[in-house]
């Protein structure tokens, strides 16, 4: 089953946060099981960002979830600030949205 982890995090230097998260891509290059991934800035909470990563298997997504987890926690702990995580197990699209 396909699944979805939503991380929103909070930093004053989004440049730095990603030069970290980029960081740890390229340590993680070619075992990465994540489909695709997009990232946002909350128009409402200043600061407020939100990582959107699909992976196609959940069993397999585990310790890459482990990974993100990791960059992410030594990046709050700079910021000073947790990120907060939500694993969505894959139920579908809507076709109110045009899908």
């Amino acid at each position: 089953m396909k699944f979805v982890q939503l991380i929103e995090f909070k930093t004053g230097d989004f440049d730095a946060f990603n030069r970290t998260l980029d960081e740890w891509l390229a340590k993680t290059s070619g075992v990465r099981t994540s489909s695709r991934a997009t990232q946002g800035r909350d128009r409402d909470n200043e600061g407020t960002y939100m990582n959107i990563v699909e992976f196609p298997v959940l069993r397999r997504g585990h310790g890459e979830l482990e990974g993100i987890s990791s960059a992410l926690e030594t990046n709050s702990a700079a910021r000073g600030s947790e990120a907060g995580r939500r694993c969505l197990g894959w139920v579908g699209p809507l076709g109110c949205l045009g899908h």
